[in-house]
């Protein structure tokens, strides 16, 4: 698990989701990763980790992100009725007497 770790991977640690942006490899020392949070409330906070003495950290799969857009996308029509969609339901959630 540790061994495979590289830079550009999403990896989980600390009960959060993080992505590796440096890895500082050492021969006589467990290996220092430097994380940044991909989480909305924590987005862009640095973590630095001794990788291999981290007890939950997971690397995520990235079969997920592959197949973000992998079935192609919506029409613009189609698109524009659920932004549409969208907008309607904000107007509705904040004034419900509007209609």
């Amino acid at each position: 698990m540790h061994a495979a770790l590289r830079i550009g991977q999403t990896v989980r640690v600390r009960t959060r989701t993080w992505l590796v942006e440096n890895l500082e490899p050492s021969i006589d020392t467990p290996k220092v990763a430097h994380l940044a949070c991909i989480d909305d409330d924590a987005q862009g906070q640095r973590l630095q980790v001794l990788w291999a003495n981290e007890l939950d950290a997971k690397i995520l799969d990235d079969g997920a992100f592959s197949q973000i857009g992998a079935r192609g996308f919506d029409s613009p029509e189609r698109f524009g009725a659920y932004l549409r969609t969208l907008r309607w339901s904000c107007v509705t959630a904040t004034d419900p007497g509007l209609f």
